[in-house]
């Protein structure tokens, strides 16, 4: 017998009518019409999908085009190409956090190269190779709070691939004294987030925090005198 919990298009009318009836989450997989009536531009702005272990074709295009929506969290423990070909083009926050690692195929590399999301969350991730680093959008910001190290070669792709983004390294305990020299850099041009087990860690990258925060309250401080 399926332990399957499918989320119907009845369903998913009654949560856009009560967002507390019912919560989609707990749902292994969704009916194409259901993803219809969520990708509907009125529908909230946000979609908690975050139990879904399978996901059609029609359905992932379907929920990739909501593109009012702030968030949208898809819980597939494994992600294909064809499956990124819709999902990337999500252009609000995407979160893939039940992703333990990701396929280094040419043609999925295209479309994570690709990819629309103002922001994709990979906390789920553990291990990070240098092609996938090399292959996130410039300007998509990264939640990558589930890396506990990173090695040298992950460090250089991720920062030479980095463009305007944002990044989050909240779990990152682990890196050699050349890599956190290399990730100062950047943390102090842009203020990546690390933890404090890190910062006390290496000085290079408590130092770069505190200039970093420094140089962002200056900034603040002249934005209130022009106001002014």
């Amino acid at each position: 017998m399926s332990d399957e919990k499918v989320l119907t298009k009845e369903i998913a009318e009654q949560w856009i009518a009560d967002e507390d009836s019912v919560d989609l989450s707990e749902f292994t997989a969704i009916e194409d019409e259901a993803a219809a009536v969520l990708s509907d531009e009125e529908c909230h702005m946000w979609v908690d999908l975050g139990g879904l272990t399978n996901l059609s074709g029609v359905a992932g295009r379907l929920l990739a085009r909501g593109a009012r929506k702030h968030e949208l969290i898809i819980g597939l423990a494994v992600i294909t190409a064809e499956e990124a070909k819709y999902l990337f083009d999500f252009r609000g926050g995407l979160r893939l956090d039940n992703l333990s690692n990701m396929p280094e195929s040419d043609e999925f590399l295209e479309r994570l190269s690709m990819a629309k999301c103002e922001s994709l969350s990979l906390g789920g991730l553990t291990r990070l190779t240098d092609t996938i680093a090399e292959a996130f959008p410039a300007d998509c910001s990264l939640n990558l709070n589930g890396l506990k190290s990173m090695s040298d070669e992950v460090v250089d792709a991720l920062i030479c691939s980095s463009g305007s983004r944002h990044v989050y390294l909240e779990g990152l305990t682990e890196l050699s004294n050349d890599a956190a020299e290399t990730l100062a850099g950047k943390i102090e041009q842009r203020g990546w987030d690390v933890n404090a087990e890190l910062r006390e860690k290496y000085a290079v990258i408590n130092e770069a925090c505190e200039a970093f925060t420094q140089s962002d309250d200056e900034e603040d401080d002249d934005e209130d005198d022009d106001e002014d």
